[in-house]
């Protein structure tokens, strides 16, 4: 998208960094797709309502018909309206990315707590390689078919992942649900929503400020392109590399996690990043010897395949806190307003980016690109900021068993006391009175008591 919008539209960095901003919108409003999914179930090819799947079938169905409309429309279509309907199929996207997240949020309240995160860390896996495919894809069809046959891929896509969908599992909605309505449900799922986000604030916050940090995304790219002189191919093949260590990351991630505080995880990635940012400026402070010296490409694969790495480290801490902060019935609203508040937060660091490369003077034009270390250095120092934040987050990833008697007793349900002396299972002594009885829960005998 970007290589087309700059081949056909002449458009300047600080433009292209704008648009970009202006297409992340729908994804600010992800509370909202989830507190109606969460509220008011929809019948769809089936004559039981549920909560997810019809949501993920509309939303990629949409998506659907926005790309085929840019097949046959694209070559006709002004800056203006290609951003619009790029805009509307991030809205549509959004709907189905929100409910596939209750589905997940559903699934990771399952698991054991020796397996904590491990769910999250194969969808994001799997997440990295469908990006790798695509862009492996894109890469072909663009060089052999042309800009068409890219969106024509991208309209088939979606339509046959609405239709696989359905071959996941999920609960139907409860039938005092569609005897109250959605009003009734709605206000419950706000009350919902609001009571966690209260409990999680630190972790929002957190959210917000690493994400809002100023980004130079696109002038990097546009830089490599115009000033450098890399071809479409090339760049592709450094994204496709690096998106393989960003699979490492995710995969690392989960098991640092078992070993070390995801706080200092959370740390170290931040620290490193901003040290590998730097070299960066060995690439850019002096184009004339990037563009004699093949040690200018090394560099630039080192420095995005270990960015992919660390990001994948300091990321996946937050996203499994987010989960697991989501209390149910409300997982897709609480999940999505979490996440939401992070995309807000992305296109702050957007929005930033483009203010510092207007105040900087970076344009598209050769002899214009003399503030891009001055702006690698402000964004790569900015990094360090959310760190003053970070060890105000609660880190609190299972469910103590005196959580699990208060939520079996919450909901009527009658435990059996067991002398904590015999029982095996018992390992939080220090928190109970040593002379009177409690109850230790299993996991499947949590959720039957939920």
């Amino acid at each position: 998208m970007q290589t087309h919008l700059i081949s056909a539209y002449d458009v300047s960095p600080a433009e292209i960094t704008a648009w970009f901003g202006v297409v992340s919108l729908p994804w600010f409003f992800k509370p909202i797709y989830g507190i109606i999914s969460d509220s008011c179930p929809l019948r769809c090819c089936t004559s039981k309502r549920f909560h997810r799947r019809p949501y993920i079938t509309i939303g990629l169905l949409a998506t659907s018909l926005a790309w085929m409309f840019m097949c046959i429309f694209y070559e006709s279509m002004g800056i203006s309206s290609t951003m619009g309907i790029v805009a509307l199929q991030s809205l549509f996207l959004c709907i189905s990315d929100v409910a596939a997240d209750g589905l997940m949020v559903a699934a990771v309240k399952t698991e054991k707590e020796t397996h904590h995160g491990r769910l999250q860390t194969y969808v994001w896996s799997l997440r990295t390689i469908g990006g790798i495919v695509a862009t492996y894809i894109g890469m072909v069809f663009q060089r052999t078919y042309g800009t068409r046959a890219v969106y024509a891929a991208s309209a088939l896509l979606p339509f046959i992942t609405s239709i696989v969908i359905w071959n996941c599992s999920e609960e139907p909605a409860k039938i005092q649900e569609e005897i109250v309505g959605c009003l009734e449900n709605l206000k419950k799922t706000c009350k919902g929503v609001w009571n966690t986000l209260d409990e999680a604030k630190y972790l929002v916050l957190f959210c917000f400020v690493f994400s809002a940090t100023p980004s130079y995304g696109s002038t990097l790219f546009i830089f490599l392109q115009t000033k450098l002189k890399y071809s479409l191919s090339r760049l592709a093949k450094l994204d496709i590399f690096s998106s393989f260590f960003g699979l490492f990351g995710t995969l690392f991630s989960h098991s640092v996690m078992k070993r070390i505080n995801p706080k200092w995880a959370i740390f170290w990635g931040v620290v490193c990043s901003a040290a590998v940012r730097c070299s960066l400026l060995i690439v850019v402070d002096d184009p004339n010897w990037s563009l004699r010296n093949p040690l200018s490409l090394g560099l630039l694969y080192a420095e995005n395949s270990a960015m992919a790495f660390l990001t994948q480290i300091t990321q996946m801490p937050l996203l499994i806190m987010a989960a697991h902060a989501c209390k149910a019935p409300f997982e897709a609203a609480c999940y999505a307003t979490v996440l939401s508040v992070s995309n807000f937060g992305g296109a702050t660091s957007s929005f930033f980016g483009a203010s510092l490369t207007n105040h900087l003077h970076i344009t598209s034009s050769p002899e214009n690109w003399k503030g891009l270390p001055t702006l690698i250095e402000l964004c790569t120092g900015s990094m360090i900021i959310p760190l003053i934040f970070l060890f105000a987050l609660p880190i609190k990833f299972s469910i103590s068993n005196k959580e699990r008697v208060d939520a079996a007793e919450a909901k009527g349900n009658k435990v059996t006391p067991i002398d904590s002396t015999h029982n095996p299972l018992y390992h939080e002594v220090a928190s109970f009175p040593h002379n009177q009885p409690i109850t230790i829960l299993s996991d499947s005998e949590y959720e039957d008591a939920l």
